[in-house]
């Protein structure tokens, strides 16, 4: 090998060094998915605990329903389905059932309240809790109303709020504790939703969001290009 491919070969050797340092330094910057629905929560795990035992179901979507109308101008497809209703999941078990449907962010245009999720219970045994983890996907559930107190990007949440049967007021029989709290202080991993009496049908709020890894915007091609020039120049002019 001659002197000038071996002093090549030194030059592309630090190119190399310097950029696997750039890369392992490179940060990465959690953004949110804040527009999930219930066919978006693949993963997620629902436990009902009753004093006959414990059932643990995986989410699954049920309906993927857009129904898109034909519009004009820049949106010529547009959904006509308010609040992505047609957008659901759920899980079914022995003797109960759980769905959600809409944006998880909840809408009111009363007396319809949108996003819900539906709770229903025909078995006898007496409700102890229901808990919805989120461990190993990368859903969170989303408690800070305000965006301007989110400085973590998943924008406004929405506290857990339950309705009695057929919506006819605000239920007191259930309560949500909050748990696994992820690095920021108003986003969760999991959910436990306490019976205080028997509810054997209700409906809730609690908004969830997905986190999205995104790579730092960095200059590392454009520093390996840069570098490259100029160990071909330097090899060029000897």
């Amino acid at each position: 090998m001659n002197t000038k491919s071996k002093m090549l070969n030194k030059w592309m050797l630090g190119a190399a060094l310097s950029v696997t340092t750039l890369f392992s330094n490179a940060s990465v910057i959690t953004d949110y998915d804040t527009l999930i629905t219930g066919a978006d929560m693949t993963g997620l795990k629902v436990t009902l605990n009753t004093s006959g035992g414990t059932e643990t179901l995986d989410w699954a979507m049920l309906t993927n329903t857009l129904n898109p109308v034909t519009g004009g101008g820049l949106t010529p497809a547009q959904e006509n389905i308010v609040a992505s209703e047609g957008l659901s999941g759920g899980v079914s078990g022995s003797d109960w059932s759980l769905v959600q449907q809409g944006f998880t962010g909840g809408d009111f245009d009363l007396p319809n309240i949108y996003g819900l999720w539906t709770f229903v219970y025909s078995g006898s045994d007496i409700l102890e809790s229901l808990v919805l983890d989120a461990f190993g996907t990368d859903l969170v559930f989303d408690t800070q109303l305000t965006s301007a107190f989110a400085p973590n990007n998943s924008g406004v949440g929405r506290e857990f709020v339950a309705f009695e049967a057929a919506l006819n007021g605000i239920s007191t029989d259930v309560s949500a504790t909050y748990l696994d709290q992820v690095a920021s202080d108003e986003l969760y991993r999991k959910v436990s939703i306490d019976f205080n009496q028997q509810a054997p049908e209700f409906s809730f709020l609690i908004d969830v969001d997905k986190a999205v890894n995104v790579s730092e915007p960095s200059m590392l091609l454009v520093f390996l290009s840069g570098l490259a020039l100029v160990v071909r120049r330097k090899y060029n002019a000897k």
